[in-house]
């Protein structure tokens, strides 16, 4: 007799779930009668999986029974169904797999790694970001920073958006009151 324990590792659905496995995704009379409504509607169950994937759980790249409760809500007269809809049925639009990963997130302007950030910019962040340690340094009787040292991320944000609300470093080092910190060169 053998004591190891085999686990079933469960496969990821490859394509859309058929209007019966979706009825079973749903918990109560009055969702199951909204998707009868989609069916009636003439949406196939590839749309109403393309639907439900606006309502992803975090962390999964195909959609849940949670995230087809979601999608059968509003029912297909919503005006944003209808929009989703007419879309998806757009001439030379092609249904993407059903299973695919969501998109990463656009990185933040004001992020220091944002692809965007010409050499200038970033010169123009790390000069008021020394700014405003040189300040620091002075008020609290501190050693001048050194300048190899890496600007830290909160700080190299709020340089960024200084210097992005006021068009220059110049005009941001004005009014923050800086033009006294800047390095002579």
């Amino acid at each position: 007799m053998s004591n190891s324990k085999t686990t079933k590792t469960k496969q990821k659905p490859m394509q859309a779930p058929d209007f019966k496995q979706v009825r079973k995704y749903l918990k109560d009379v009055y969702e199951r009668e909204l998707l009868e409504e989609f069916i009636e509607a003439g949406w196939s169950p590839a749309e109403l999986a393309e639907l439900a994937r606006l309502y992803l759980v975090p962390g999964r790249t195909y959609p849940t029974a949670l995230s087809y409760q979601g999608a059968v809500a509003f029912g297909p007269e919503s005006s944003l169904n209808k929009i989703i809809l007419a879309q998806l049925r757009a001439p030379g639009y092609e249904m993407p797999p059903f299973n695919r990963p969501v998109p990463p997130p656009p990185t933040p302007q004001d992020d220091p790694d944002h692809p965007d950030h010409t050499p200038e910019i970033r010169a123009a962040v790390r000069e008021m970001a020394l700014c405003f340690k040189r300040r620091r340094a002075e008020r609290e009787g501190l050693p001048s920073p050194d300048q190899d040292v890496p600007i830290a991320r909160a700080l190299w944000k709020r340089c960024f958006r200084l210097i992005n609300r006021r068009g220059s470093l110049e005009r941001a080092l004005l009014f923050e009151g800086l033009q006294e910190y800047r390095s002579v060169q």
